[in-house]
């Protein structure tokens, strides 16, 4: 899967002033050799926002995540995505969620 472009995202940087927007990149890693699975990633001016906010985690697949229309697409509605998953399921269905909407040509993003 292609690199993505970087975004804009508003609001959703810890620390960040209501207005600010900030930066938001999609990426994914190789997947083996590198990673045990192909998984995405997703930095907010820099910082993981997945390991951030649970290094257990990793990132969802990026052919579920970041397909045309896919659920990290904004919309008028707002809608909550899964965007990453505790690496080891046994312990609990642990999940990170982002909150994504199109607001005129702004999409904003919370975590």
């Amino acid at each position: 899967m292609p690199r993505r472009s970087p975004r804009k995202l508003r609001a959703g940087a810890p620390g960040s002033p209501r207005d600010a927007v900030n930066t938001l990149l999609i990426s994914t890693c190789p997947g083996p050799p590198a990673c045990t699975a192909v998984h995405t990633y997703l930095f907010v001016d820099g910082l993981d926002v997945i390991t951030r906010s649970d290094s257990r985690m990793a990132g969802l697949d990026p052919g579920l995540l970041l397909r045309p229309g896919g659920p990290l697409h904004p919309t008028d509605t707002p809608r909550t995505v899964d965007v990453a998953a505790e690496e080891d399921p046994e312990r609990g269905p642990d999940r990170l969620t982002v909150r994504v909407r199109l607001r005129g040509e702004t999409v904003v993003w919370s975590v």
